[in-house]
């Protein structure tokens, strides 16, 4: 997760240089200062210009909007987990469905977040939902720890 303040224009070279070759998305999180709105914008779009992908971390919560979907080019949208906690009630089953057609019509990706438990895996996978991640299928891990995980993965299929 790289917040907006911590993209500086002499280190986009370098995170192409890393990540390209792994195919990650870069992940913006919106904090309350917007000092630095205009210098952010600009490393996020020279940022996506090198190829990498941009996702919207804690949609939902914190100091995302609506208008944050607009205002950002970003590809992918990472729903937070309280959004997913508040499918509990009716009204937060449709915020759910809502949030992930609203992304969906502006063709953003969506992943749930904080996925931990079977009730949670089932209502999510049966969503329209692109992505789940969660304790559910695993604790963070490490990039070697991933490299594994995804090599246990892939020998299912």
């Amino acid at each position: 997760t790289i917040t907006r303040h911590t993209i500086k224009t002499h280190i986009i070279l370098s995170l192409w240089v890393l990540l390209k070759a792994k195919n990650i998305a870069l992940t913006c999180v919106l904090q309350k200062e917007q000092k630095n709105l205009v210098i952010a914008m600009y490393n996020i779009i020279k940022v996506k210009e090198l190829g990498f992908r941009i996702a919207l971390d804690d949609f939902g919560s914190g100091y995302t909007s609506l208008v944050s979907l607009c205002e950002y080019p970003i590809d992918v949208v990472k729903l937070d987990r309280q959004v997913l906690l508040l499918t509990e009630t009716e009204k937060g089953k449709k915020l759910f469905s809502g949030i992930i057609s609203l992304a969906h019509y502006l063709n953003l990706k969506v992943v749930c977040e904080g996925v931990e438990t079977e009730e949670q895996n089932k209502l999510v996978s049966d969503s329209e939902c692109d992505y789940l991640q969660g304790w559910y299928y695993t604790k963070a891990l490490s990039e070697s720890e991933a490299e594994n995980f995804t090599k246990d993965y892939m020998k299912k299929f």
